[in-house]
């Protein structure tokens, strides 16, 4: 439970960032009121504390439901201000690495370190007030994992190394011409991907406070924007991909491999967004071998699904969100209903490379790594 030392804990951070934020404003230099165009990317860093609650999505983790999970957060960065910069996400983005350290104030759950790569779009850069949208992928460092005799309660992860994921949204505020600050809402989540059980996965939204000094003043350049009437010219766009992933059922220590297929299209709609459509088939042996254990027929762990969703184009960047709706699913062990999470990187013009996680409900099922083909 969140005690009188969490709250010292917690003061003493607000204290570190409040001396880090009045070293750089006594040293940072005062906006001028004109500045020289700099078109060359700057780099930076910053630092935050987190603090936001667990949520028990499920009755198995409801073990660890009040907990309040607080941290502190670096992040070196690099701000693309380069006209190609504009030119692959239609947006000024934030690139970098962070690096975060998260109690989660639960004795089952324990603590957490976390380390990614992130992007971060900024939108409305000219104005001293403006908005970005951050997505964070990596992995993490648990130290107290289940275990039937030490943890038997942890339902949440089993593997001391996770993947890490989190997005958020940030109202950022220019204080001058190098140094700022951003008040963010996030939705973190960590799980090992389904590879190992039990793997309910930790969810936690998060309110953070961060601090940014950039090393070299900058203007964005002006640039040209598309009318939206251009882009309901482009054509459809039509995609095929391919996936493998792996997991350990819960007190077996054989992997068994999940792999599919599927085809995707996808109709552009602004600078940033696309709507999609696909299908895709999905063997998955994990379902095979319980089929085998529970007495049920081993030939019905076939599925394929019908999606729709949306994506946020960055570029050589693609965030993909999508829900599914299976059309066949025999084995009886799953809802209807599932949802993907997905991060592609474009190699070039046709050939993509990327992860996808795929869920039901507020549980991972997957995480898998996938090649895509765009005709």
């Amino acid at each position: 439970m969140f005690t009188l030392v969490n709250t010292i804990k917690i003061m003493r951070l607000v204290f570190f960032i409040a001396c880090f934020i009045t070293s750089i404003v006594s040293f940072a230099q005062k906006t001028a009121d004109t500045i020289n165009v700099r078109t060359n990317n700057s780099m930076g860093i910053g630092a935050g504390l987190h603090y936001g609650f667990i949520f028990a999505h499920t009755k198995e983790v409801e073990n660890t439901d009040g907990s309040k999970p607080y941290g502190i957060e670096v992040d070196f960065f690099k701000q693309l201000i380069k006209n190609p910069a504009w030119d692959e996400c239609r947006c000024y983005p934030r690139t970098g690495l962070v690096l975060s350290y998260f109690d989660f104030d639960s004795r089952i759950l324990g603590k957490g370190i976390n380390a990614g790569w992130y992007v971060e779009p900024f939108f409305s850069v000219k104005h001293r007030l403006n908005i970005s949208m951050k997505g964070v992928a990596g992995v993490s460092y648990l130290n107290k994992p289940y275990n039937t005799k030490t943890n038997p309660e942890n339902n949440s992860y089993s593997t001391r190394v996770s993947f890490y994921l989190a997005m958020g949204l940030g109202l950022n505020f220019k204080i001058n011409s190098t140094l700022s600050t951003k008040l963010s809402a996030y939705y973190n989540h960590s799980s090992n991907g389904a590879v190992k059980e039990p793997n309910k996965g930790i969810n936690w939204p998060a309110t953070t406070l961060h601090v940014y000094y950039t090393l070299r003043r900058a203007e964005f350049p002006e640039v040209k924007k598309k009318k939206l009437a251009e882009y309901r010219k482009l054509p459809v766009r039509k995609e095929a991909y391919m996936f493998a992933s792996q997991r350990l059922l819960r007190n077996e220590n054989t992997h068994y491999f999940i792999t599919g297929a599927g085809f995707n299209s996808g109709k552009q709609i602004s600078g940033m967004n696309a709507l999609t459509a696909g299908v895709e088939a999905v063997a998955d042996y994990t379902v095979r071998k319980r089929l085998e254990r529970d007495g049920g027929n081993e030939n019905n762990f076939l599925q394929a699904g019908i999606n729709l969703g949306h994506e946020f184009l960055m570029g050589k960047f693609t965030f993909s969100q999508q829900l599914g709706i299976y059309i066949l699913e025999p084995s009886g062990y799953f809802d209807d209903v599932y949802q993907r999470y997905g991060l592609t990187y474009f190699l070039n013009k046709h050939l993509g490379a990327g992860i996808s996680l795929k869920a039901h409900r507020q549980v991972a099922a997957f995480l898998d790594g996938r090649v895509l083909y765009r005709f």
